[in-house]
């Protein structure tokens, strides 16, 4: 992937920038790697990583074979120093809040998981304070500069408010403002799948493709498209409702007011309605045992889903998906129907494979997806910068 620079002292905070996200894709990298990767001069490369080495964000972690045109030589090899800055991801799920910190590395610690507690809807900001407040009170070891949420619903990001998550009883909820007041930090706001998209072109499987999709799969079935390595964010909601691709006209009646949307058919509640399961392990329990009914209904409901990513990349053509949640997780069958199905119903996989992989971070995903829209918001991204490292 190109990294262009600006060797302008203006860019200056712009190839800050470039620098970080080099190291953050490749990790520990020579000072003329950088160079050749980012476009900047060597004399640049060096002023902006003496910095970088004085502020502490990076180190010099030993020799590097070097490349570069020098055969045998050795470089410095310089690294992040994950524990620079810590942020915390809060995932705002259907069913439970999940807590953690996060490092540069996008590696996570003090992971909780808790059931939402009795709060009303106008009152959801300030019982997010108190939740975050006890939890880092709970951890000051682990001092965090920011706050990235990743929630479910329809999530206006710029201005940080849940627009409307109807199950949840939540509309036009501002999130940001208050929790920054409450925290005294800076915090960030976008949906939960948009965000492990993120997470996944940070640290995970995604780094070196340009166009990918991610698709959760759990109560909804939501999406975040990386397109020309940028997420997509289209209109005021943002987009990536691909649980709302309508498989069936006259199908089940859905909360959005469609019918036959797909996450009605092939969703963990459509799942549970249809089998009459409690929870969705007790699923995964029957097909590992050999349920017949239980196996035959999720192997429908991963042609569902393939279905509609077949459609999606006949419209975009991506170079491969990431798909998350426990019935991908627990369901290695699941994802090689996924897998089989798409290709075979996508015309444009004959000329151009795709690859279907699960996501890097397991049942992890959503705090880290909400941290690293924190990280890169905060600290990688600048406006003028059109491509990631």
């Amino acid at each position: 992937m190109s990294l262009i620079g600006h060797n302008l002292t203006r860019a200056k905070q712009l190839n800050r920038s470039l620098v970080l996200q080099a190291l953050l894709q490749h990790g520990a990298l020579s000072r003329q790697a950088i160079a050749k990767m980012t476009k900047l001069t060597p004399a640049t490369i060096t002023n902006i990583t003496a910095e970088l080495l004085a502020q502490e964000w990076i180190e010099e972690t030993g020799n590097i074979q070097d490349d570069q045109g020098r055969l045998g030589r050795k470089s410095i090899a310089l690294s992040i120093r994950k524990d620079k800055y810590l942020t915390l991801g809060v995932h705002l799920r259907s069913d439970r809040i999940e807590l953690g910190i996060v490092n540069l590395a996008g590696e996570v610690t003090r992971l909780e998981q808790q059931p939402y507690k009795s709060y009303t809807s106008n009152k959801f900001a300030d019982y997010l304070v108190e939740t975050i407040a006890d939890y880092l009170q709970r951890n000051p070891q682990y001092p965090v500069s920011s706050v990235g949420i990743g929630s479910v619903g329809l999530i206006q990001h710029e201005q940080g408010i849940i627009l409307s998550a109807k199950h949840m009883g939540w509309k036009n909820i501002n999130v940001t403002v208050p929790l920054a007041d409450g925290l005294k930090l800076p915090v960030l706001l976008d949906n939960n799948v948009r965000a492990m998209a993120i997470a996944e072109k940070m640290y995970g499987k995604n780094k070196l493709n340009t166009d990918s999709l991610f698709v959760f799969i759990g109560r909804g079935i939501g999406a975040g498209l990386i397109f020309n390595n940028q997420i997509y964010r289209g209109g005021i909601t943002g987009a990536g409702e691909f649980g709302h691709i309508t498989i069936d006209r006259d199908g089940i009646p859905c909360w959005c007011g469609n019918k036959g949307c797909l996450e009605r058919y092939a969703s963990e509640e459509a799942l549970l309605k249809s089998l009459e399961y409690s929870t969705i392990d007790e699923i995964l329990e029957a097909v590992k045992s050999g349920d017949e009914v239980a196996e035959k209904a999720v192997l429908q409901a991963a042609d569902m889903i393939a279905g509609g990513l077949a459609s999606f990349n006949n419209v975009f053509h991506i170079q491969n998906v990431i798909l998350a949640g426990a019935l991908i997780e627990e369901n290695p069958v699941f994802v090689e129907t996924i897998r089989a199905k798409m290709e075979e119903k996508s015309f444009l996989t004959k000329f151009e494979p795709v690859d279907v992989q699960t996501s890097a971070f397991g049942k992890k995903v959503g705090v880290v997806g909400a941290a690293s829209l924190s990280i890169y918001e905060l600290l990688l991204k600048e406006k003028e910068i059109q491509e990631w490292g």
